[in-house]
């Protein structure tokens, strides 16, 4: 497999004998796995519209102070008591550099319409971007008050 065109470079490589392209394009198997360990899976509590949207633009989506809390590690207890019904837990991963720890269980990432973003703005500074989201994966919802994990 070369993953920098994203073909097999030999003609059948698992011995199937079949279809019409046996160079066949798949997907790059790097994208899959974290070798470096640059990623953390994240949690957070959601409404469906702010899943839609990081489902749309493959990225996470700054709240209205531009900073937007996580547990971090995920954790489907963090925040549930408080969520709304209808909310849904959503574990996703970001690059790890993206993340801020603020106290135990919990970081911040820091979108450009932040206090931080808006200061370096203001100085000339590079504006932070609101991460790309991977893996985007529902794994509980609060349903009468009560919190219900998927697997």
């Amino acid at each position: 497999y070369a993953p920098e065109c994203g073909r097999f470079v030999s003609q059948d490589p698992i011995g199937l004998r079949g279809g019409l392209n046996l160079y066949q394009y798949a997907p790059n198997p790097l994208k899959y796995i974290d070798p470096l360990g640059l990623t953390a899976t994240v949690g957070r509590w959601m409404g469906p519209a702010e899943y839609q949207q990081m489902l749309d633009t493959g990225t996470v989506v700054q709240s209205s102070t531009g900073t937007t809390h996580v547990a971090y590690p995920a954790d489907i207890d963090a925040f549930g008591k408080q969520a709304k019904n209808g909310a849904m837990y959503v574990e996703f991963d970001v690059p790890e550099k993206s993340l801020v720890p603020t106290n135990e269980g919990w970081a911040k990432i820091v979108g450009p319409d932040s206090i931080e973003g808006r200061l370096a703005k203001r100085k000339g500074l590079p504006v932070p971007e609101m991460p790309t989201a991977e893996n985007i994966t529902v794994r509980g919802e609060k349903i009468n008050g009560e919190v219900e994990a998927k697997c």
